[in-house]
């Protein structure tokens, strides 16, 4: 196996362990990212994300992403979890994908968007090559993610969503 490169950190230029801060914006050190200075100079604020997917393999790779990049996550497996859960927080986004068991993202998706109408939505799928990303966009979602999608492309969506007013 080839070893990756080592990142730069873009504050200090040490690589020593430099993980991404935002994906657009570069990496930082574990000295750094620690220090508070991302957070003052960029802008960012961890978001507090609901992830909703029923595949285990992506529901667990996903949230593991999220919370190593600094978000709070909540997992749903279904939309029905999805709106247990959301009766006891208010997450800055939702992620969620669109063909499920027991309620279709879209279905989900609609009844938030009448019920928490500050919420942020995110798109996922990899089905009938992007027709349901397309119907996700007219029901007025911020972003969509085609499956199968990178770790920095998700940073990228959650990073862009987050910074929409």
């Amino acid at each position: 196996m080839v070893p990756k490169p080592a990142k730069e950190c873009s504050r200090c230029g040490g690589t020593g362990q430099a993980r991404h801060a935002r994906p657009v914006l570069g990496f930082l050190c574990e000295a750094c990212w620690g220090s508070g200075w991302e957070e003052a100079r960029w802008g960012f604020w961890p978001q507090s994300i609901l992830l909703v997917e029923d595949d285990q393999a992506i529901r667990q790779l996903v949230s593991r992403v999220l919370r190593e990049n600094g978000h709070t996550v909540w997992v749903a497996s279904s939309g029905c979890e999805a709106i247990t859960i959301l009766k006891s927080t208010t997450p800055d986004i939702l992620i969620t994908d669109l063909v499920m068991p027991e309620m279709e993202g879209l279905e989900l998706i609609r009844i938030l968007l009448k019920t928490k109408p500050g919420l942020k939505v995110v798109a996922i799928s990899g089905a009938f090559d992007g027709l349901f990303l397309k119907a996700a966009k007219l029901f007025g979602v911020e972003a969509t993610l085609n499956k199968p999608f990178s770790p920095d492309q998700l940073l990228e969506v959650v990073a862009r969503v987050s910074s929409m007013d």
